[in-house]
């Protein structure tokens, strides 16, 4: 089973300024991998779980959010400014992945 990475940005900013493609993803993503104060940010239900880590973590985290996804999981993971080759990742599995997962 193959699953789906959404990366949304989740911070710093408004959270009234997220978009509705990033609510939604969020509404059906499982599992959340991303910076602590970040994630305390979102609003999850119970059966999603949370996977926080410091902000200096960024690789660690997005290669747990990559395995978990393809193995089938709903993950949503935060997106920094900086992280160019995660963009690139996410938009691999995009093409080639069924699923639900997502980062933040």
């Amino acid at each position: 089973m193959t699953g789906k990475l959404f990366i949304v940005g989740t911070g710093p900013g408004n959270p009234a300024q997220m978009t509705p493609e990033a609510e939604d993803a969020i509404a059906v993503a499982t599992e959340f991998f991303g910076y602590g104060p970040y994630l305390d940010r979102l609003h999850l239900r119970a059966d999603q779980r949370r996977i926080a880590s410091d902000n200096r973590e960024e690789l660690d985290r997005a290669q747990a959010a990559l395995a978990r996804a393809a193995a089938g999981g709903g993950c949503l993971r935060r997106l920094r400014r900086r992280s160019r080759h995660l963009r690139d990742g996410g938009r691999r599995l995009r093409g080639d992945r069924q699923g639900t997962a997502g980062m933040a």
